[in-house]
């Protein structure tokens, strides 16, 4: 399904977080750092933001782990923050035993949320349930199926001189992290509550505080802002803390540096709703590709945010046509189960020249091929849609038009209280890149809505706006 998200921080004065960094496992991405030294081995905290695009399933470890943050000295002097299947693992594995070793109960799994975890060590403390705390949106987790804590003063290999890795589970170059990391910081020495980093807001909701204290010998602050100064200044992975702890980048390619936060959410395509088990997700949930082979062929995905009303942008990349009937447009949220515009409920652009609108065809728009950029401009205000391709809109249409609907798709959407999400179908083979104002592909020119919010390939009609929290608390 696809859920409507409000804004997490929107809050004039409030603490904003301007970037964030995407992973794709697919390319094996990770961050890395040897420190000079050992910090503290007994107590330090780790915080991050955390927006999922996918909590794997397999068989092995190397099929269903996410890493998170990682240490490992050799095979059996491992340390490591991880998901698996799903649920958050804390561990250190010392001479093939855990001395520490935390599951969780629940799973986390809603890919339209920004997660806070805190975790902090402090092996000095008397009481055993204490020596690693948990904190999840401000509240301490409590319900572990494997629930291991280690003895007092341990020394742990989360903070020691060896290898570590953010957005990989150890030194095997396997089990990596799918999704957006935001807001990271490593504290070496003090125990730090989580509500030096997060606060609740007047609407009860958890969201982002700027840490104010020391950050102690190795520890660290990753902003993803290509800040930061001394030795490795300016770069994705820069540590802003003033320590100089900078992170090393390994193969990170094309566009990873995302405006995608805990106080700004933007959409994505939702990987709990493809049609066909031959579809996939890959950077950020933003690109959709389907390799299906056999009848009916296509196979749908939709957002992760569901509009009523306002006025909205977006676009898409043919990245791969992969037949003649790859589609892009949106769709009536009871409408997911289809593969693609054909239901009653829907609006697609046809890569064949044709729009599909409740169980019609119209042919009056072009073509368009691989490397075509097709922009979505949704009137919901007056029921209506607009197409362009490469920044033409097809036939004279017109998305200031308003209650006249002027070469809109198929007139006006189907009822009145519509509501609807952005949706591709892709044919065997497809492959679209959606950019809802979050780009994952390289943008030639740059255009944000009104509010300065997105990255656009063209311009973003009069009154429209991206599809962020930002824009949905304003006007949606």
């Amino acid at each position: 399904m696809a859920f409507l998200v409000g804004g997490a921080n929107s809050a004039s004065g409030a603490y904003e977080i301007s970037n964030s960094g995407v992973f794709n496992d697919g390319q094996t991405q990770a961050l890395t750092r040897t420190h000079g030294a050992s910090g503290s081995t007994r107590t330090f905290t780790f915080s991050c933001w955390v927006k999922f695009s996918d909590t794997k399933t397999g068989s092995s470890a190397a099929d269903c782990c996410h890493g998170l943050f990682a240490s490992e000295e050799e095979t059996n002097h491992q340390f490591f923050i991880s998901t698996d299947e799903g649920d958050l693992r804390i561990a250190d594995y010392q001479d093939s035993a855990y001395t520490l070793h935390l599951i969780t109960d629940r799973k986390f799994r809603d890919y339209s949320a920004w997660y806070h975890f805190c975790i902090i060590f402090d092996t000095t403390d008397g009481t055993q349930g204490d020596r690693c705390k948990v904190y999840i949106n401000g509240v301490r987790e409590t319900s572990f199926s494997t629930e291991t804590y280690p003895s007092q003063n341990t020394d742990l290999y989360g903070n020691g001189n060896q290898a570590h890795f953010i957005g990989r589970r150890g030194g095997s170059n396997t089990m990596h992290f799918d999704g957006y990391m935001a807001d990271v910081n490593f504290i070496d020495g003090t125990a730090v509550a989580a509500t030096e980093f997060g606060e609740t807001n007047d609407n009860g909701v958890w969201v982002p505080k700027k840490y104010g204290g020391s950050y102690g010998n190795n520890g660290f602050f990753l902003e993803f802002g290509n800040t930061g100064t001394g030795q490795g200044a300016n770069k994705f992975a820069s540590d802003t803390s003033g320590e100089g702890n900078h992170y090393d980048t390994n193969n990170f390619s094309g566009q990873y540096q995302m405006t995608d936060t805990p106080t700004n959410n933007f959409c994505t395509l939702n990987p709990l709703n493809p049609t066909e088990s031959n579809a996939s997700f890959s950077k950020g949930n933003l690109a959709f590709t389907n390799t299906l082979n056999s009848s009916p062929h296509h196979a749908l995905a939709v957002g992760t945010f569901a509009v009523a009303n306002g006025k909205w942008y977006w676009e898409a990349k043919c990245e791969a046509v992969g037949g003649t009937a790859m589609s892009i447009g949106a769709i009536e949220v009871t409408e997911f189960a289809k593969n693609d515009f054909t239901g009653d409920n829907g609006v697609g652009y046809f890569n064949n020249g044709n729009f599909h609108y409740r169980g019609t065809e119209d042919s009056n728009p072009n073509t368009y091929t691989t490397g075509d950029i097709i922009g979505i401009a949704l009137d919901m205000d007056n029921k209506a849609i607009y197409f362009h391709k490469n920044g033409t809109y097809e036939i004279s249409g017109d998305p200031t038009s308003g209650a006249s609907r002027t070469g809109s798709a198929g007139g006006t959407l189907h009822a009145s209280n519509v509501t609807v999400t952005p949706a591709v179908s892709n044919y065997n083979s497809g492959n679209n890149e959606l950019n809802f104002g979050n780009n994952i592909h390289s943008i030639s020119s740059g255009n944000a809505d009104a509010n300065g919010y997105g990255n656009f390939e063209y311009a973003v009609p009069s009154n429209y706006y991206a599809l962020c929290t930002k824009n949905l608390a304003e006007y949606g």
